[in-house]
């Protein structure tokens, strides 16, 4: 066992170290001799100040959406989608997209915008539910989780056009529970 060191010059540091062999054995004594056991002590130059900085925390917009691009352009290559949509007839890279392209894509008439998405979204979440509205909550559980993974992603609140198709996507299943419900009530919805 090392019972101690002194005054020894290491690479031009000077290193002490001393174990106080009269510490408590009991551990109730423990409180009342703090500070009396083990002490280290380092001389040498004095540290340099150093500031940490995340890294990435300032990315563009620009970076931002790219990133974003990348994301979906992946999932939808791993569960067999295309990453390629038809526009007028041609076929273009959802990578590849003008800003001018992408947003004819989200305006209200085109294939992103808030209606057609929530309309698929809907269509998809109906179909996997076998049309039982009995499954309702759990749909539901499943597109607001899908969200929240996407704010992850994003790395923070959504696009505003987002939160437009969630809540169309809401009133669209309510829609379609209550259909069940007026006709078992045999009322029209």
């Amino acid at each position: 066992m090392l019972k101690g060191i002194n005054s020894q010059v290491l690479s031009g540091q000077k290193i002490d170290f001393n174990k106080d062999q009269q510490g408590p054995k009991d551990p109730q004594q423990l409180d009342k001799t703090a500070g009396a056991g083990d002490r280290v002590s380092l001389a040498g130059e004095e540290a340099q100040a150093v500031t940490y900085q995340p890294v990435g925390t300032a990315l563009t917009f620009d970076a931002q959406l790219e990133i974003l691009k990348e994301f979906f352009a992946t999932t939808l290559e791993k569960q067999g989608v295309s990453s390629q949509v038809s526009i007028e007839g041609v076929e273009t890279e959802l990578t590849e997209l003008t800003p001018e392209e992408a947003q004819d894509l989200v305006a209200e008439d085109g294939f992103f915008g808030v209606e057609q998405t929530a309309d698929r979204v809907v269509d998809f979440a109906v179909g996997l539910a076998g049309g039982d509205p009995g499954r309702f909550e759990a749909i539901m559980t499943g597109v607001e989780e899908g969200f929240r993974q996407a704010e992850e992603a994003w790395g923070g609140k959504l696009p505003e056009i987002s939160y437009e198709t969630l809540e169309a996507i809401r009133e669209k299943m309510a829609e379609w529970v209550q259909s069940f419900e007026a006709a078992s009530d045999g009322t029209e919805a």
